[in-house]
């Protein structure tokens, strides 16, 4: 796979996908105070809050890990191997967040976000398109995969903890 032109605007480019995970955060919490089932909102049953629990992990991580990969670059603007390992992580952990989120965010809606009436349906793609952009994350975690088999096994424990 052949990354140069994808790395260097993937990179350069604003990261709106951890701010789209947020808002659909934000209007699962909204929704789920609002709807009422059996005399009371949603939000007070458990597996309501245990769901919007995991969006806001899915969008803690995604905001993490976008951090990690601009930090590797401000300490290597020559786009060096830790750099490459860290925008491959982080694009492969939006991506992940990406589809959990909005999958959650579709479950607490009850599916009315599948029409094309609700903006739900409208954030939602527009997060699947950004997703896809610069190529899958299934191709990143190969490349990933090859750097860090690339350093040696010696290599692997100080590539977690490096900060």
């Amino acid at each position: 796979m052949n990354i140069g032109h994808g790395l260097k605007t993937l990179v350069n480019r604003p990261r709106p996908e951890y701010h789209l995970i947020e808002t659909l955060l934000n209007m699962c919490i909204a929704y789920t105070q609002e709807r009422v089932a059996f005399g009371r909102p949603i939000a007070k049953f458990q597996v309501i809050q245990h769901n919007l629990a995991v969006m806001g992990g899915e969008f803690a991580a995604a905001l993490a890990a976008t951090g990690a990969a601009e930090g590797a670059i401000m300490r290597d603007p020559s786009f060096g191997d830790k750099v490459v390992m860290n925008v491959a992580s982080a694009k492969i952990r939006v991506g992940e967040a990406a589809n959990e989120a909005s999958a959650i965010a579709h479950q607490l809606h009850g599916a009315i976000g599948f029409t094309q009436e609700h903006i739900l349906h409208r954030f939602s793609h527009r997060l699947w398109s950004w997703r896809d952009e610069y190529d899958s994350e299934a191709n990143w975690a190969v490349l990933l995969g090859k750097a860090v088999a690339a350093r040696g096994p010696d290599e692997m424990w100080p590539n977690i903890t490096a900060a």
